[in-house]
């Protein structure tokens, strides 16, 4: 698992590295190298158990769709009240600065898209002693105590799929391999329902 380090719970460095991902997947179809998602979906995530690679796959396209509303839902209870606590803000205007974020974040690049699709390509359980060290990691940087009493790594595909504009700009140089990359989200269970660990995104 892809270390990440943890400064704050401000909304904005929360999904620092996940944004940072949508940014290189953005730019990969303009340098010529999804489906959708409902907040009412990702509440009913919170109240149902659901597996955690669909938590996982819901959560990156939400991202690319710059969904706050889903984000927000797939986060655990103690980081949005942790969130909410540090930026001093109401849980609507939370939502609506992660769906800026995730739409500002594409910029020019939607222009060219038709849309990104995301699909889960498998998972791998985190041991013991990882799961201590995000455990730790909540309680020093956060100062979140949770109880963790499992966690993934999934695997995903981020696939870019080009409207008539971006066919026309880029043409017949690319193969589906040029417009896919691969992203790892971490996922935890806590109190038996599995969320979004957000910082820990990494391509």
């Amino acid at each position: 698992m892809k270390k990440v380090d943890k400064a704050s719970v401000s909304i904005r460095t929360l999904l620092g590295a996940a944004l940072a991902s949508a940014m290189l997947v953005g730019s990969l179809a303009l340098t010529g190298c999804g489906g959708t998602s409902s907040g009412e979906a990702a509440d009913a995530a919170a109240e149902t158990e659901v597996a955690p690679e669909e938590v996982a796959e819901e959560f990156a396209q939400a991202l690319f769709d710059g969904d706050g509303e889903t984000m927000w839902n797939l986060m655990s209870p103690e980081m949005r009240d942790a969130a909410l606590e540090q930026e001093d803000m109401t849980e609507e205007e939370a939502i609506d600065e992660l769906s800026d974020m995730g739409k500002s974040n594409m910029g020019s690049v939607e222009d060219y898209i038709d849309s990104i699709e995301v699909t889960e390509q498998g998972s791998t359980d985190l041991n013991e002693d990882e799961i201590a060290d995000l455990v730790e990691a909540y309680d020093s940087d956060y100062d979140i105590q949770i109880n963790v009493s499992a966690a993934k790594e999934v695997d995903l595909e981020v696939k870019l799929v080009l409207n008539s504009d971006g066919e026309d700009l880029i043409g017949d140089n690319l193969s589906d391999d040029d417009l896919t990359t691969d992203v790892s989200l971490v996922v935890v269970q806590i109190d038996g329902q599995w969320y979004v660990e957000p910082t820990g995104m990494s391509m």
